[in-house]
């Protein structure tokens, strides 16, 4: 059923989604990231979501932001953006 889900939802969301230029571009996102969230931004985030915990990314692009939570965290991230799918695989 869930297989029928995803099937549905990448076929619906071609139709509906109209991505800004920073979603058709990730690598145009990620220096848009980079420039918004300054260094001690992205510490303090680090610090709130701590240690050993299990982080669950909604929107999360290409998992940009797994890079600034601590290695003993488990995340996992969802997105829509087949874009942003695609080049999160090519990443690793």
């Amino acid at each position: 059923m869930s297989h029928n889900l995803k099937l549905f939802l990448s076929s619906s969301v071609q139709y509906i989604y109209m991505p800004g230029l920073q979603y058709r571009f990730p690598k145009l996102y990620d220096l848009g990231i980079r420039l918004i969230h300054r260094p001690k931004v992205l510490n303090e985030f680090k610090r709130a979501v701590g240690t050993n915990m299990s982080v669950f990314d909604l929107a999360a692009g290409f998992g940009r932001m797994s890079r600034y939570i601590d290695s003993s965290n488990t995340y996992e991230g969802i997105d829509l953006n087949p874009v942003s799918l695609r080049y999160a695989k090519e990443q690793g």
